[in-house]
C-alpha cells in the first residue's frame, strides 16, 4: 500500500513540475513580447526609421497595430494601439496561465 501511494504521490509531483516549467515557459514569451512592444516604441523616438532593429520589429508589430488602429484610432497625435496590445497582452497571459493551472 506504502508503494502506491508513494508512486502516485511522485507521479502528482512530477506533473506539477512539468506544468510549472509550461507556465514558466508561457510567462517568458508573453514578458518577451511586452518588452519587444516596449523597445519599438522607444526606438520609434530615438532610432532612424531605416534601422534594422526597428525594422524588424516594425514588420511584425505593425500588422498588429493596423488592426488596432483601425479599432481605437489614435487622438490627436498620441497612438494608444502599443498601450492597448500590452494590456491585451497581460489579459491573454492570465487566462492562458489560469488554463493551464487548471489541469
Amino acid at each position: 500500500m506504502y508503494g502506491l501511494a508513494r508512486q502516485l504521490w511522485e507521479s502528482a509531483s512530477s506533473d506539477y513540475k512539468n506544468m510549472s516549467i509550461i507556465i514558466s515557459l508561457i510567462n517568458a514569451v508573453f514578458n518577451a513580447a511586452s518588452l519587444a512592444i516596449i523597445v519599438y516604441v522607444f526606438l520609434g523616438y530615438f532610432v532612424q526609421p531605416y534601422n534594422p532593429i526597428r525594422q524588424a520589429l516594425s514588420r511584425f508589430f505593425e500588422p498588429i497595430f493596423i488592426k488596432v488602429r483601425k479599432i481605437v484610432p489614435p487622438i490627436g497625435m498620441i497612438d494608444l494601439s502599443p498601450l492597448i496590445l500590452l494590456i491585451a497582452l497581460q489579459i491573454l497571459q492570465t487566462m492562458v496561465i489560469s488554463i493551464f493551472r487548471l489541469f
